[in-house]
């Protein structure tokens, strides 16, 4: 059976895009062409049987999960040592426990993080080049909105990222379009999280110590009894609050007992059902304020 080569960075659902395209066919009549055990409607960015696909396409189950997936992603957490069991578990169709489900990083809520997002200078090229595009793991991350190669702006389309997006919006970048956030006006801030998303997508991210990087900043201190309350107030007003709520990571009291002061002053990586983005904006607010202080 017909099944296209992966692009780089492609996510899975946009392979089998491409693929029922060149049929000439919907996704819908498709799926279960793949002959996949228990077929279901697949998820655009962590589908499942994917030793079947691996075979059509003549890749390795592995490199498809880990290249073509949000799957290192969803599982990174702060000293987990638990990679290659998860791997296992998503290449057997195994359930993952609910520290690793997708629901943790992608809330199913109207926000810009629910939508799919296209770079316009990737969409263009690849038009030129191959013909057609496709749709890219590092711009399907949440919280991102740069395009971590060419530094420009993501479109945001009105296209479902999850659910039954996949069979029912069977469309690729250039036959849809989007618009292009405007908030924060700061776009070295939202390379800077693109930056930064990409690196966990690669395996190759470490996130800072926070509890010393958090005292050495004075802000909780014997002499200072406002810190925590002022470490919430500064952490708002560095990426602003309305931000916060599009991304999915609200900052609803600017309080000692939000989640910014429980994660900055923690004795250790504590929570693993910490969403990736918080760890993210964690660490490039203290390394920011720690290179200014």
């Amino acid at each position: 059976m017909y099944f296209p080569k992966p692009y780089p960075d492609e996510l899975m659902g946009s392979i089998m895009i491409r693929a029922s395209h060149h049929l000439g066919l919907s996704t819908r009549r498709f799926g279960p062409m793949l002959d996949l055990a228990n077929w279901e409607i697949p998820s655009f960015i962590y589908p499942r049987g994917l030793a079947r696909v691996a075979t059509l396409c003549a890749k390795d189950a592995s490199e498809l999960l880990w290249e073509h997936t949000l799957f290192p992603y969803v599982v990174w957490a702060p000293h987990l040592n638990a990679r290659k069991q998860l791997e296992v578990q998503e290449l057997t169709d195994e359930p993952l426990t609910a520290t690793f489900k997708l629901g943790r990083v992608f809330p199913n809520r109207l926000n810009a993080t629910f939508f799919r997002k296209l770079c316009p200078i990737c969409a263009s090229e690849e038009y030129r080049d191959l013909g057609e595009t496709y749709w890219h793991r590092n711009h399907a991350l949440p919280g991102v909105f740069v395009c971590p190669l060419h530094q420009v702006r993501l479109h945001v389309t009105r296209i479902p990222l999850l659910k039954r997006g996949l069979l029912k919006w069977d469309v690729l970048p250039q036959e849809t379009h989007g618009t292009a956030s405007t908030e924060p006006a700061d776009v070295a801030l939202l390379s800077a999280i693109a930056d930064a998303s990409a690196m966990i997508l690669r395996g190759d991210y470490s996130p800072i110590p926070h509890k010393e990087a958090f005292y050495r900043l004075g802000y909780q201190h014997e002499c200072n009894p406002n810190g925590l309350h002022q470490f919430s107030v500064d952490f708002g007003t560095f990426f602003g609050r309305d931000f916060l709520r599009q991304i999915d990571v609200p900052l609803t009291r600017l309080t000692r007992k939000s989640w910014p002061v429980a994660m900055a002053a923690a004795d250790r990586a504590f929570d693993l059902d910490q969403p990736q983005l918080r760890w993210i904006l964690i660490d490039l607010f203290l390394a920011v304020r720690a290179a200014h202080a």
